[in-house]
């Protein structure tokens, strides 16, 4: 039973790519509202719990990089026209 595994355990930083990580502090949709921000990158993601999707948006802030999750339908759409 010992050899059915290897005695090396990998990390999750092993096998996860830059393209499903998003860095930045975590921020509220309605602590961003009316204020400007600079997108940086999207990811629009089928949600687990409802029948739609969910974007992930990181962006700049102040000179500081953030991530935000909103099911919004308008504001997914507006950044797919302008992607």
């Amino acid at each position: 039973m010992q050899d059915e595994y290897p005695n090396e355990h990998h990390s999750f930083n092993d096998f996860a790519t830059d393209e499903c990580q998003f860095a930045g502090d975590k921020k509220k949709i309605e602590d961003i509202i009316n204020k400007k921000i600079l997108i940086i990158n999207f990811r629009i993601n089928k949600s687990k719990y409802k029948d739609s999707n969910y974007i992930t948006i990181q962006y700049k802030l102040d000179d500081n990089t953030h991530i935000t999750f909103t099911g919004s339908e308008v504001i997914t759409r507006q950044l797919e026209k302008y992607k």
